[in-house]
């Protein structure tokens, strides 16, 4: 019996999905702000050459449904704590809120 390399291994560089390491890692931060020359840069393509390579990326399938893939499998953002504010924030922000009204209101405190 020979042994065999799984066809889910990529032997030439290329991820499991199918793209070099750059550009995963184009899809990965182009995530992140959604900026493609930003994330052109960040994935580690020239500054001078960020933007058409972004705008080139962009228009490939396989980044596209890599992108598409990466999405769906992002948990929701009000599943992460740090995007939730803490009770002191909550706290601070109501006293503001509450504050406004009442000077907008007339009432003084």
């Amino acid at each position: 019996m020979t042994s065999r390399t799984p066809a889910s291994k990529p032997t030439d560089g290329r991820t499991a999905c199918g793209l070099s390491a750059k550009q995963a890692a184009f899809c990965r931060e182009y995530l992140v702000d959604l900026n493609g020359t930003q994330a052109a840069i960040r994935a580690g393509y020239s500054e001078k050459t960020a933007r058409s390579q972004a705008g080139r990326l962009l228009t490939k399938v396989d980044i596209e449904e890599e992108i598409a893939r990466l999405v769906e499998s992002a948990p929701p953002p009000e599943a992460s704590p740090a995007a939730r504010p803490g009770r002191e924030e909550t706290r601070d922000f109501a006293g503001k809120l509450l504050a406004g009204w009442m000077a907008g209101a007339g009432i003084e405190t």
